[in-house]
């Protein structure tokens, strides 16, 4: 338990840090107590409790000038959310976990490089929609929704503030749609709402800690941090479908 509580605990610090990450960390630690999908189910309020805590404490974001990049996305997200939370029970998490996995270790690999990817403004509206349907199922099935978002909006350029704030309104707003579809097919029990407090409590300790961490990291190193992160995360989530 000592353990557990640690390693939930640096997954908050992590989220705290960067805006992303909370699941790669938390749900396989979870996974040990209530299996591996009770643990997506535990962290999708998980998710929408750390995300209202980042995106609540970085103000001054125009989210109206940034209206027409997170609208298309925000619309597909809750589609494939949805869609998703459906499939929970039927879908088996590999196949998209590899690829995931994959595309992330690769966009880490050609920014490490220095190959910069870009999204022409005239294409916004229909890559934003495919990453953001993406996002929407993996979110449902895995509850790793954030890492083809967070590449998106490193392509786009966002600064540091704009970054994570927008990251997390589109978690809040996904998660809660999430948290909808799983209680509308049952799939929340008291023993598992009990899992979810321990587990926010250690997580939201992680969080606090983490805004320390971003308050003294410029927008270079943040930058850094955020591909180093990403490739982390694909490494591990093709790791974990291997030994599993």
């Amino acid at each position: 338990m000592l353990l557990a509580a640690i390693g939930l605990l640096f997954a908050g610090v992590v989220k705290g840090a960067v805006g992303f990450g909370l699941p790669m960390i938390a749900a396989p630690v979870l996974a040990g107590f209530v299996g591996p999908r009770p643990a997506v189910v535990v962290m999708s309020i998980v998710n929408f409790v750390s995300a209202v805590m980042v995106a609540g404490r970085a103000r001054g974001v125009p989210l109206g000038v940034y209206r027409g990049l997170i609208g298309p996305m925000s619309l597909t997200t809750l589609v494939g959310v949805v869609v998703g939370a459906h499939l929970l029970a039927i879908l088996s998490p590999m196949v998209l976990s590899v690829l995931v996995g994959l595309t992330a270790m690769l966009f880490g690999l050609l920014s490490a490089a220095r190959v910069q990817l870009k999204v022409p403004p005239d294409r916004r509206n229909l890559v934003g929609s495919l990453v953001g349907l993406g996002a929407g199922l993996l979110a449902g099935t895995t509850s790793v929704f954030a890492t083809p978002v967070v590449m998106y909006f490193q392509a786009v350029g966002l600064p540091k503030r704009d970054f994570l704030v927008l990251l997390n309104v589109v978690l809040a707003v996904s998660t809660s749609v999430q948290i909808v579809s799983y209680a509308a097919l049952g799939l929340y029990s008291g023993q598992l709402l009990e899992s979810a407090t321990l587990t926010g409590i250690c997580v939201g300790a992680g969080v606090g800690l983490g805004f320390l961490v971003q308050d003294r990291v410029n927008q270079r190193l943040f930058n850094r941090v955020v591909i180093a992160v990403i490739f982390l995360i694909g490494v591990s989530l093709v790791v974990r479908t291997a030994v599993g």
